[in-house]
């Protein structure tokens, strides 16, 4: 059994699929057989999920935080 592939990993291949899908190959034929490639809205929120992943792990934040200070009288 292999090792479970990092974010990173997943990521790459998820963007790849993208790619090729982008290209013009959602679906093609080898011999008789159709190959039907991911649906692309599915590829586009799992890329936003592992590029937050990917943030989160490296210790970032995705989280913007926005302080409102009462001024000095």
């Amino acid at each position: 059994m292999s090792a479970p592939r990092t974010t990173q990993e997943r990521l790459e291949g998820v963007t790849a699929a993208i790619e090729a899908i982008e290209g013009g190959a959602q679906e093609y034929w080898i011999g008789n057989r159709k190959c039907v490639r991911g649906d692309l809205k599915t590829l586009y929120m799992q890329e936003t999920q592992l590029l937050q992943r990917l943030e989160n792990e490296a210790g970032g934040d995705s989280m913007t935080s926005l302080g409102v200070y009462g001024g000095v009288d």
